[in-house]
């Protein structure tokens, strides 16, 4: 059980940190701040876009670091799925998930998809993901010595 609450918050939390990231600092044109405007009445979107003339961040914390929280979010949930373990079975599953991050950025880059290509977003993307894999591994190996 407490396994589970600690993963719902290695999920959860990142993805309200990136939301409020863009709700506060991105544009409105965003589908994800339009959303948010629906549903709050733009009173949350006002609060958040009022803390961000007071609170200056870098650049990278405001455009590259929400990929790399919805990386690490995706990462711990397919993780999560297959039970924490790293095996023949959940290998597949997260490769695909970081390859899907991956790929979601190059293809910007290609313009294939519309955004901009950044390189610190494809890095933040990949040490997002590789943070949850090495905690893994490092437990798993860590136990195999005990």
């Amino acid at each position: 059980m407490k396994k589970n609450i600690v993963a719902f918050l290695f999920i959860a939390l990142p993805l309200l940190t990136g939301e409020v990231l863009y709700a506060a600092y991105r544009s409105d044109s965003i589908y994800l701040n339009q959303f948010l405007e629906t549903t709050s009445n733009g009173l949350l979107s006002e609060f958040l876009q009022s803390l961000s003339e007071t609170i200056n961040l870098p650049h990278w914390v405001i455009y590259s670091l929400p990929d790399g929280l919805w990386m690490l979010a995706l990462v711990v949930l397919v993780l999560a799925i297959w039970d924490f373990k790293l095996d023949m079975r959940s290998l597949p599953w997260l490769a695909i998930a970081v390859l899907s991050g991956v790929m979601f950025e190059m293809f910007q880059g290609l313009a294939i998809l519309s955004g901009t290509f950044d390189v610190t977003d494809l890095i933040l993307i990949l040490v997002s993901a590789f943070i949850p894999i090495s905690y893994v591994f490092l437990k798993v190996s860590l136990y195999k010595n005990l």
